[in-house]
């Protein structure tokens, strides 16, 4: 264990300019630190609160937003450190945990106060989910009319509101994000699957299934692929080979949504 910390410190945050060590940030900058000290559990969520504080760009909207996520995280995670403590085992290890806990959490509860009127759709979104702030839910919806939802993280907040009550809407934002996506995008792929389906377009419901399938067979139930196939009035030869077709277009960059029959 002291030897996976060890590593741990000495990771480089590669996602910023310089090669900095955790180590080297916290004793540079402790106050990033602080309140997320090394208690030998929920390491790799520590280290994610610390870079994304100091990647932290006041002219990001996401900066905060990115910070809030990974506090968040290392608030469940070390929630459950203490919960599995071991009560035989040294109190004085128990107690770490417990005040990183607490700090933790009080420096999340202070974010979420500061934030909760903030009119970035990031944070509005955010606070809509965890706490149904309407007055949130409304800034992001305002957002959105003002063409403000300019990233694949944006539409895809726009894609899980609208996936219950605009199944159509939210399947355009989901089209929107693939070119952006890490690909192959599984379960992007499944989501827009099942969108179409509410919608009762089975021919683009297969292709998107057929595309997890070819990606990750484990992730698709083989009937529900036959099912489509069957419903779709199409020949599954023909699916088959438009699905592959769009996997090599994400994959070159080629892909555009427009391309896509609603």
């Amino acid at each position: 264990m002291r030897a996976l910390l060890l590593v741990a410190l000495a990771l480089p945050l590669t996602g910023c300019d310089s090669q900095m060590t955790l180590q080297e940030v916290c004793n540079t900058h402790p106050e990033y630190c602080e309140d997320v000290p090394l208690t030998g559990w929920c390491v790799k969520e520590r280290s994610e609160v610390i870079w994304k504080r100091y990647e932290h760009n006041d002219k990001d909207p996401n900066s905060i937003y990115n910070e809030l996520l990974s506090l968040e995280n290392f608030v469940n995670c070390i929630e459950k450190a203490v919960k599995i403590e071991n009560r035989e085992q040294a109190k004085e290890r128990e107690s770490a945990r417990v005040e990183s806990y607490i700090a933790a959490q009080t420096s999340l509860t202070n974010i979420q106060e500061k934030t909760q009127n903030d009119a970035s759709p990031y944070l509005s979104f955010y606070h809509w989910t965890r706490f149904h702030n309407r007055q949130a839910l409304n800034r992001f919806l305002d957002a959105e009319s003002q063409g403000k939802l300019d990233s694949a993280t944006l539409k895809g907040f726009a894609a899980s509101y609208y996936s219950q009550s605009n199944p159509k809407r939210a399947t355009g934002y989901l089209l929107e994000t693939l070119p952006e996506l890490p690909q192959p995008a599984v379960d992007a792929f499944l989501d827009l699957s099942k969108l179409f389906m509410d919608q009762r377009n089975n021919e683009q419901a297969y292709i998107f299934a057929k595309m997890a399938a070819i990606s990750n067979p484990e992730m698709v139930n083989p009937q529900r692929l036959k099912m489509l196939s069957l419903s779709s009035g199409q020949k599954q030869s023909l699916l088959d080979e438009q699905a592959q077709q769009r996997l090599t277009q994400l994959a070159e960059g080629k892909f555009s949504a427009k391309s896509i029959k609603m």
